[in-house]
């Protein structure tokens, strides 16, 4: 558990230098810059599950192939969490009747920007506004709060967000082209 957490914390600090061990890092930075939307802990993942396969077809060693996976899982799941963690984010979409009333409450509560866009409710034919806000996730449960209080008939939906890059939020570039 320690080899697989601190590898894979290691591992994410070199990433995130845009840099290289010299291993099989080509061979996954090559992969990331051809799928850049596929997440660098499980393409490393990925690339280790198939050497371990390898090596138990040659071996047969099933404890070290179970070991092996165990590590590199928990490798994977750090390197996503170091690297996207820190840009993780929810995103909200809130259907109400009054667009500016919600967006000007979450300004108010937690100085987020929002953007509205007017819709129409499918069964009665109502016309209503959608407000879509990027948020981390400390400031959601306020967001939440502030919309029941401002409109308890509004419909929210509230997603989990790997990444968010742009104002408010750092960027992160890894294996761009």
């Amino acid at each position: 558990l320690c080899t697989g957490i601190l590898s894979g914390l290691g591992y994410a600090l070199i990433y995130m230098q845009n840099s290289s061990t010299g291993g099989a890092d080509f061979i996954i930075m090559a992969v990331k810059a051809y799928k850049p939307h596929v997440a660098l802990g499980n393409i490393t993942f990925l690339c280790a599950a198939l050497i371990i396969s390898a090596n138990w077809l040659i071996f047969r060693d099933t404890d070290g192939v179970l070991y092996g996976l165990i590590i590199n899982y928990l490798a994977g799941a750090v390197i996503n969490k170091t690297m996207y963690g820190r840009n993780a984010g929810k995103m909200t979409m809130i259907i109400t009747k009054d667009g500016k009333k919600i967006s000007d409450g979450i300004e108010d509560c937690c100085h987020r920007g929002s953007t509205i866009i007017p819709v129409m409710g499918g069964y009665r034919q109502e016309k209503k506004y959608a407000v879509l806000c990027v948020c981390n996730n400390k400031q959601m449960f306020e967001i939440t709060q502030q919309v029941k209080r401002l409109d308890p008939e509004s419909f929210m939906i509230i997603w989990e967000s790997n990444e968010v890059h742009g104002d408010g939020f750092k960027a992160l570039t890894i294996g761009e082209k």
